[in-house]
């Protein structure tokens, strides 16, 4: 093919770059897994199981592909110098919980526990959309790492004018499966953001069985705000809807409060003996099985007698009352900021 300009000369056409070419393909794919998902909802009529298995099979894998084509583009865009980053500053411990929000997802399917240890009082200047995208990628790889059953933890340590983010397992696999599709696009990308950041991204295997990630970053001057309550109390927050994970993650982390979420109750139920919470925030409808129940499960462990609680519940409690545990309040969604650090402070720990 040839094209004339405008002074008649004939040139060969220039082939398409990876944007246009990427375009037309993320079009098909989304056809097609609008198609797939038409077929495993069941409004196209009955399948019998094992077809049914193959079709969720197929709309996994147009999942993976249109990722893939989404991340190519993403790849493209930087390295021609495309993407901009307005920086804005960001405290340390917002980063980490939005991290483990995105993450907690992946941590359920794969029976593994999200810890997040102390964080000091500490900001980078940053694109925070960016850094949630790097820091979740690493605890996804720690997490793929890491055997069913086992934790990851997260910790934020400062010094030298350098906040370094660490994503730590000691439960790898002894033998690595190998990696998702598109994972070397992904960490091309991280990479490059770390380096528009002027940062530096690595990982850490001193020994065999560990699986540490390292995220280092220059350090800005940490906003200081009046929190009102006090610092390092440990909020265990079992819930499964990851926006409202987020909200309060975000919200408590600015009270100065260490919030570690599980979203189901086996991961509960890893996580006290870990995490030592000093408040449980509990939903009552999770995935495997009833909050109330695992609330009184948790009062019989030694130490949690006397551990507070509060119930999250779309539902009038009424029915619930005489089967709530002792030194246990409840809220109401939806509820703000204001509802939910009023009902914090009724509990008797504050």
């Amino acid at each position: 093919m040839s094209r004339r300009d405008r002074d008649g000369q004939e040139h060969a056409a220039e082939p398409p770059g990876i944007l246009e070419i990427s375009s037309e393909f993320r079009r098909s794919l989304t056809a097609i897994r609008g198609a797939l998902g038409l077929l495993e909802s069941g409004h196209m009529g009955g399948m019998s199981g094992e077809a049914m298995k193959m079709v969720a099979v197929a709309r996994s894998s147009a999942d993976d592909l249109i990722r893939l084509m989404s991340n190519l583009v993403e790849a493209e865009r930087i390295q021609t110098g495309q993407v901009e980053l307005p920086l804005e500053t960001i405290e340390a411990r917002d980063l980490v919980s939005l991290a483990m929000a995105v993450s907690a997802g992946q941590a359920a399917e794969a029976g593994v526990s999200l810890v997040l240890d102390s964080v000091p009082d500490c900001a980078i200047a940053g694109n925070q959309d960016r850094l949630v995208q790097v820091l979740s990628y690493l605890t996804g790889s720690v997490i793929t790492d890491t055997v069913r059953g086992g934790v990851v933890r997260l910790s934020v340590s400062a010094e030298g004018g350098r906040v370094r983010f660490t994503v730590s397992s000691s439960q790898r696999h002894r033998s690595i499966d190998p990696r998702p599709s598109g994972w070397a696009i992904s960490e091309y990308i991280a990479g490059a953001v770390v380096k528009m950041h002027g940062g530096r991204l690595w990982n850490d295997r001193d020994k065999p069985a560990d699986r540490n990630a390292m995220l280092e970053l220059p350090g800005k001057k940490a906003q200081t705000t009046d929190r009102g309550s006090p610092a390092r109390i440990r909020v265990l927050l079992v819930e499964d809807e990851d926006q409202l994970c987020r909200y309060i993650s975000i919200f408590l982390g600015r009270e100065g409060y260490d919030v570690c979420r599980a979203a189901t109750i086996e991961q509960a139920r890893l996580l006290v003996r870990t995490f030592q919470p000093s408040i449980v925030l509990c939903d009552i409808h999770l995935p495997d099985g009833n909050g109330i129940e695992l609330l009184h499960d948790l009062r019989r462990l030694p130490g949690f007698g006397q551990v507070p609680f509060l119930v999250l519940t779309g539902r009038d409690l009424a029915a619930y009352d005489r089967r709530l545990p002792a030194a246990t309040n409840w809220i109401m969604k939806p509820f703000g900021h204001i509802e939910l650090l009023a009902a914090l402070k009724k509990l008797p720990v504050l």
